[in-house]
């Protein structure tokens, strides 16, 4: 018997259209993976629960056996999943791209390379209009920062790449229930304190990377991919090419990006070059709300003293 896959999609009840068109074409043209109608769910609920409940399902697996699941649970055999595809109801994926589909050529670098626990499609970000990367900061690696540009055309590994289509090693899903025995969710939007003793907080796809790159796993990000994100402000497109084109040098579009970008962040991020990569990094803003907050307790503390 070939790998498994469990395609799978957290949504809102409201898939856009072309997800569904994309969906479609990315199942019918999967050739490496064997296709059924078990082989495919979608979870409702608020976005960290919904991948949670899928990747307990793709960790339990599925009965083929022909008889009533429900009535006669106890004679099911569960076959386990090898892998696991998340797709996002407003993300559209190309099927037939240059390299084909994605499912096969993905399914095809896993098996090749078995410390790849996650490789992820690049999309853009609303607001920021930027991909869905971040890069370990080379002073503090627990630090993510956002990649701007300077991508390799291709799989590159980085420190978390979004969830909106993203492929997972199932192995990986079991080393992190064994590793984090006793937590209730494989996704969760956790709260951290930093080094220099802020709360900062995590989204549910960069945590889950960071923990998966702690179990010993790589995560790679897929250049080749084109996508869709679908948002109320509009399509936003991403071709490698087009976009790398768009920040290669100081043309007016690039530009009008830059100052597009730098006014939908907040004071204290800057840009830093990590190796061929030039991204946003937040550091100096951090370390600001730091000396803030621990001025603000020496004037807390100074203050009764005074009074006295």
């Amino acid at each position: 018997m070939g790998a498994r896959l469990l395609y799978a999609t957290p949504t809102g009840k409201h898939p856009h259209p072309g997800y569904v068109t994309s969906m479609r074409d990315l199942e019918m043209s999967c050739a490496s993976f064997e296709r059924r109608p078990e082989d495919f769910a979608m979870a409702c609920g608020p976005v960290q629960m919904a991948r949670s409940e899928i990747a307990e399902r793709a960790l339990r697996g599925v009965c083929k056996v022909p008889h009533d699941h429900t009535a006669d649970g106890a004679n099911c055999k569960l076959e386990p999943y090898d892998y696991l595809i998340m797709h996002d109801d407003d993300l559209v994926v190309n099927a037939a791209g240059p390299f084909g589909n994605p499912l096969d050529l993905w399914h095809e670098l896993f098996e090749k390379n078995p410390e790849v626990g996650v490789i992820g499609a690049v999309y853009l970000r609303e607001r920021m209009d930027t991909p869905t990367i971040v890069i370990s900061h080379p002073e503090y690696p627990e630090e993510h920062c956002h990649l701007v540009y300077g991508m390799p055309y291709g799989p590159f590994e980085v420190g978390g790449v979004g969830t909106g289509f993203m492929m997972i090693r199932v192995s990986l899903l079991r080393a992190l229930k064994t590793k984090e025995a006793g937590a209730h969710t494989m996704f969760r939007f956790p709260f951290n304190r930093t080094r220099w003793g802020t709360v900062n907080s995590t989204g549910e796809d960069y945590d889950f990377c960071a923990r998966a790159r702690g179990a010993g796993f790589k995560v790679l990000a897929d250049s080749r991919i084109e996508t869709v994100h679908i948002k109320e402000t509009g399509a936003l497109r991403f071709n490698h090419h087009a976009y790398e084109a768009e920040w290669s040098d100081n043309s007016p579009i690039a530009l009008a990006k830059a100052q597009k970008l730098k006014e939908s962040f907040e004071p204290g991020i800057g840009a830093i070059q990590i190796g061929p990569y030039m991204c946003l990094d937040h550091v100096q803003k951090l370390k600001a709300e730091a000396a803030a907050n621990e001025l603000a307790e020496r004037r807390a503390t100074a203050a009764p003293k005074e009074a006295a």
